[in-house]
């Protein structure tokens, strides 16, 4: 059902949460199931993994930006950490001489296995899953998706950076969030296409997506069952399975 309303957005210029694969679909007032012949609830909701930060070492100025945001203690500990579970190499980067102990040296499958790299903890994992993905066909961040404390964070980086100015980050988050500046609000806006993002975001940002996150859950007899998988819908494939 899922991957049915994602594959019939029409617009290819722009992934956005006006458009109908962001609408909740909640079943709740009783499904017919065919076998067994049961009433059921169901609800789906899918949401955009291009709305999450990459774990890549291209992104790790902006993953540690989005690590203080988030209240994790000592975010370039954590990064180096991180990077060293994940790259070839047997050498440590940061302070930790422990950070290579039983380190994959490998890509990620999974971004469960971040608990696996030293002095991450289950709080700091607790912290970090919503807003971090091991997926994406590049590093960059779909800017009509992100939440709006995490775009702030992100703007405010490259804004450090003397990549934008204080009225470039004015206009960004006022085009999103309206006026009002109320994330979810009536006069929240989107970009039309990568065309309209001010040059200095295009390499951080894009206006489309193409990996998505579907959570089902579902209730028949008193037995209940939850999927999550991430999908992605360019080239057809489930790329995670989680039952």
């Amino acid at each position: 059902m899922a991957k049915a309303v994602l594959n019939q957005d029409e617009d290819a210029q722009s992934d956005n949460l006006t458009e109908s694969w962001a609408q909740e679909i909640n079943l709740d007032e009783g499904l017919d199931f065919s076998y067994p012949a049961k009433k059921g609830k169901l609800k789906v909701a899918v949401s955009d993994e291009g709305a999450r930060i990459k774990i890549t070492e291209n992104n790790g100025p902006m993953l540690k930006e989005e690590l203080i945001s988030l209240g994790v203690e000592n975010p370039q500990e954590k990064i180096d950490n991180i990077f060293d579970y994940m790259d070839a190499d047997s050498e440590a980067r940061g302070t930790n001489p422990d950070s290579e102990e039983n380190a994959k040296n490998q890509e990620l499958s999974a971004l469960e296995e971040l608990m696996y790299a030293a002095n991450i903890t289950k709080e700091d994992y607790g912290k970090m899953k919503d807003s971090l993905t091991i997926f994406g066909e590049d590093d960059k961040i779909n800017i009509n998706t992100v939440l709006k404390a995490w775009l702030e964070a992100l703007l405010d980086f490259l804004l450090n950076q003397g990549k934008i100015d204080a009225s470039d980050k004015e206009a960004v988050l006022t085009l999103r969030f309206g006026a009002d500046l109320i994330e979810g609000s009536a006069d929240d806006g989107f970009y039309a296409s990568d065309d309209d993002l001010l040059p200095a975001l295009k390499d951080n940002f894009r206006a489309t997506s193409a990996i998505f996150r579907i959570f089902s859950q579902a209730e028949v007899g008193g037995i209940e069952k939850k999927i999550t998988c991430v999908f992605d819908r360019k080239n057809g494939k489930v790329l995670y399975w989680q039952e």
